[in-house]
């Protein structure tokens, strides 16, 4: 189950888009998902061959660029931003403070 988790983001999505949906919890959920060409990329596909003149890295670091470069993202991480900032000013008003910021 572990190993499925890390490797299957399919499934971690949806379960915590359930979560997220269920009402039990009022937490923010917000999936980043770059799919245009990493999710075709074998984990074990990381090094550099003399066929393949970039690494996985590379490849990874182009594609989230590209994706990242999007207005919709741009705005959704933004908006997330916000949320994160917002979170952090409203728990340092209060007494337990400390023990969130540490």
């Amino acid at each position: 189950m572990a190993k499925k988790i890390a490797s299957d983001s399919e499934y971690v999505h949806h379960l915590m888009d359930a979560i997220q949906h269920s009402g039990r919890d009022q937490r923010y959920y917000q999936r980043f998902n770059v799919e245009n060409g990493v999710g075709e990329i074998k984990l074990g596909e990381w090094k550099r061959t003399n066929k393949i003149p970039h690494t996985t890295q590379d490849q990874i670091e182009h594609f989230t660029e590209e994706y990242v470069r999007q207005v919709e993202v741009q705005q959704e991480l933004q908006k997330l931003a916000r949320m994160l900032v917002e979170t952090r000013i409203q728990r340092s008003k209060t007494s337990q403070w400390e023990s969130f910021y540490a």
